[in-house]
């Protein structure tokens, strides 16, 4: 009786070889996938949450909006083009509700905030005075890069408005188009 050699031939461990190599391609194609939408993902969530906080700011400032001019300023609310040293549109306001705990900073909760769109961000422009000197300079916060433009309409007498003239009277609402 003849005995065979057992084990495998060589097409067969070329052949396991050949799978083994077409599997650890479709692995390194799969993980390299899952990282770059990783990547995105991350980004996008950056950009997102950088969305919301700017959302959540102007909803703070814009819902305290208050009658109210500064020294400088014969207007309650301004809006207009190319002001403020803005590239697009600007806006200019007193706001109520500036956090003060226990009165210990030597200032009002009001406080004036204009926005404005300079090159390609949108910023975000205060005081830390309630009217503020001559030649005082603002906070300028950037609240978002890779802005294209800042527009802005405007709700009064029951229609929406594009731009704001009135000096006496706050629009009833306001919303970016």
């Amino acid at each position: 009786m003849i005995q065979r050699a057992r084990g495998f031939t060589l097409v067969e461990m070329l052949l396991a070889l050949a799978i083994l190599a077409a599997l650890s391609v479709a692995a390194v194609t799969v993980l390299q996938n899952v990282m770059r939408a990783d990547t995105l993902t991350r980004d996008k969530g950056g950009r997102m949450q950088a969305l919301q906080l700017t959302f959540s700011q102007m909803a703070a400032d814009f819902s305290q909006i208050i009658p109210r001019r500064s020294r400088d300023s014969a207007s309650l609310f301004f809006a207009g083009r190319f002001q403020l040293g803005s590239d697009d549109w600007a806006i200019a306001f007193s706001r109520n509700g500036w956090p003060n705990p226990l009165g210990i900073l030597p200032r009002s909760e009001i406080q004036n905030v204009s926005y404005r769109l300079r090159g390609d961000r949108l910023e975000r422009l205060s005081y830390d005075q309630q009217d503020p000197l001559p030649g005082s300079l603002p906070t300028v916060t950037v609240m978002q890069r890779n802005v294209q433009a800042f527009r802005l309409r405007f709700y009064a007498s029951g229609r929406w408005q594009d731009e704001w003239q009135q000096t006496q009277t706050l629009p009833q609402g306001w919303k970016s188009p």
